[in-house]
């Protein structure tokens, strides 16, 4: 059950009298709401929810919202101090990047069939001995504020030249970045930037890339790429590491989408330009990061504009690596690419489908919030 922007409310308008006496009387009777999608969850969405459980007079102890980000202890921190609420709402996580992308390559691999999988092709660890023609490869589609403000960075230092990039200024989600960057508070940016040298960089990357085409890699109409179904193992197999742009860049969404699952399913070193502690979180799946080869504190700075621009620091002195400085690399980390592509082999939909039914027992019996 979900809440629908469009309607302006969600299935709970539809439960029967009956029903919502049975959830208040017993306490082992919930219902199960489930935020799908993209995870844009926050505690504006959950005082909708709220005000709906206060309309059909169901105590909220009885339901269980289960979103795809990885910080609703602080979604139900601002929600009680933004609302003046005292209970804590049942909030869980379900990280659906990860069966998504499972069911994918367990396809391809031939482990469980999947017609939507038949056109991807997997990347396998033999890549690494491949000749790389380009340094790194960074995927970008809708140009959202960070990547626009990365790709900028990153044009002002004559870095794109040297990667696989994907970009299409018609997807930029702000024509008026000039004034964005210019005038931040009037226009509620979603980076903050302070520092008037990284707003010349931002600036002047952004005059470069106006004069710039738009770059093609595997796919020319950018507006009907998805996520599932359409890798491309050339890609990966011609450069050294990716560059994974997150859907969410906040301090409040700490989410992953598919998008981090993609190095992970080609066996492919990669920096976040995403929320803080992600990396932290792939930790708790079983995954390894790349913190035996480069500096990963940026995972842990939840300033918004400090944080970009540590990654851009970082990604900078990555590609200014030689190619046997990398070709070292890649083989020294051989075991840790193979085992982060084996563990998510190994997500079947039982595996993390029991992992949320533990979360669902530890709310119900501590009404707490979960992040494993």
């Amino acid at each position: 059950m979900g809440y629908s922007d469009n309607t302006k409310q969600s299935v709970l308008s539809n439960i029967s009298i009956n029903a919502v006496e049975l959830l208040n009387r017993y306490d082992n009777f919930f219902i199960y709401y489930e935020h799908i999608g993209e995870p844009d969850f926050n505690s504006d969405i959950l005082k909708k929810i709220y005000d709906e459980c206060v309309n059909i007079e169901l105590d909220i102890n009885n339901i269980l919202i289960v979103n795809g980000t990885n910080s609703n202890n602080l979604i139900n921190l601002d929600f009680k101090e933004k609302y003046g609420v005292e209970s804590n709402m049942r909030l869980l996580t379900y990280n659906w990047p990860i069966p998504f992308k499972a069911l994918e390559i367990r396809s391809v691999r031939g482990i469980e069939p999947n017609k939507d999988s038949e056109k991807s092709t997997i990347a396998d660890i033999s890549h690494i001995h491949l000749k790389k023609s380009k340094k790194a490869l960074f995927l970008n589609r809708r140009l959202r504020y960070h990547r626009l403000l990365s790709l900028c960075l990153l044009e002002n230092l004559n870095l794109l030249d040297n990667m696989l990039y994907s970009f299409d200024l018609s997807q930029n989600m702000y024509d008026n970045l000039n004034d964005m960057i210019l005038d931040d508070v009037t226009h509620h940016n979603p980076i903050y930037i302070t520092d008037e040298i990284n707003k010349d960089k931002i600036l002047n990357g952004f005059s470069s890339l106006q004069r710039k085409k738009k770059s093609i890699l595997d796919f020319d109409d950018l507006s009907s790429v998805h996520g599932y179904g359409m890798e491309t193992k050339e890609l990966y197999e011609q450069t050294f590491f990716s560059i994974v742009s997150e859907t969410e860049f906040n301090l409040f969404t700490q989410s992953f989408t598919e998008k981090i699952m993609k190095p992970i399913q080609h066996c492919h070193p990669f920096v976040l330009i995403g929320s803080p502690y992600i990396l932290k979180t792939l930790k708790r799946y079983g995954f390894k990061t790349f913190s035996n080869w480069w500096d990963e504190s940026y995972d842990n700075i939840e300033d918004n504009e400090t944080r970009l621009i540590n990654v851009i620091d970082l990604i900078e002195s990555l590609t200014n690596k030689s190619d046997d400085e990398w070709n070292a690399m890649l083989l020294d980390m051989e075991d840790t690419l193979l085992h982060n592509q084996n563990i998510l082999l190994s997500y079947g939909e039982d595996k993390l489908n029991n992992i949320l039914l533990k979360n669902i027992k530890r709310a119900i019996k501590y009404n707490g919030n979960t992040i494993l």
